[in-house]
Parts: structure tokens; C-alpha cells; sequence
């Protein structure tokens, strides 16, 4: 039962979640870096340059 409550609430290790922060730093400078640079910009040819919003991302159905 433990291991079912654990993958449905996403539960790990506090080994993995003290690694991914240690890297987060540089996750986040690569991200602005791709994001200043047009990278990852989904929409095309249309004006607004903004990157389109994954669904996944938008907390409390705002955008």
C-alpha cells in the first residue's frame, strides 16, 4: 500500500530531491538562455515570441 500512495502523490527519495537541487541552479540559466535565444519557441511565424504553455505548467488553470 505504501508503494501505491507513494507513486500516486510522487513521493522520492530525499537523495533524488537534494540532487536535482543542486543542479537546479544551472537547469535554470540553461532554460533563460534557451528562452533569450528563441529556443524552444513553438508558435511559428506568429508575433508573440512567448514559448506556448505546456498544461502541465499552468498552475490553477491561469496562464
Amino acid at each position: 500500500m505504501e508503494e501505491a500512495i507513494d507513486a500516486n502523490v510522487g513521493r522520492r527519495p530525499i537523495r533524488e530531491t537534494l540532487a536535482a537541487l543542486d543542479t537546479l541552479d544551472q537547469r535554470i540559466l540553461h532554460h533563460l538562455r534557451n528562452r533569450r535565444s528563441g529556443a524552444g519557441c513553438s508558435r511559428g511565424d506568429s508575433d508573440d515570441k512567448r514559448p506556448t504553455p505546456r498544461p502541465d505548467h499552468i498552475r490553477f488553470g491561469v496562464r
